[in-house]
């Protein structure tokens, strides 16, 4: 896994595993997704935030099934605020 930093909306993200991220999530932190072979700063996909009233498997679950395939990558990368 790379150790990414992007800006996004004048903060600063990190890329994270899921673990981590998942954690993160459960302390009502901000975590964003972007399919695998999507770069950051893409016009045409932009970054998912996820609710942080859902459960987190499921949202991550559904991600992947709508937006994940051949093309865009098989599984997303998980981003939170440094």
């Amino acid at each position: 896994m790379f150790r990414d930093e992007i800006n996004y909306k004048n903060d600063v993200f990190i890329r994270v595993n899921k673990t981590k991220a998942k954690n993160i999530f459960n302390s009502s932190c901000a975590v964003l997704l972007l399919p695998s072979n999507i770069r950051p700063n893409n016009m045409w996909i932009g970054f998912h935030r996820l609710n942080n009233q859902d459960d987190f498997e499921k949202q991550v679950s559904n991600y992947i099934y709508y937006n994940c395939n051949e093309e865009t990558g098989l599984y997303p990368k998980y981003y939170i605020k440094k």
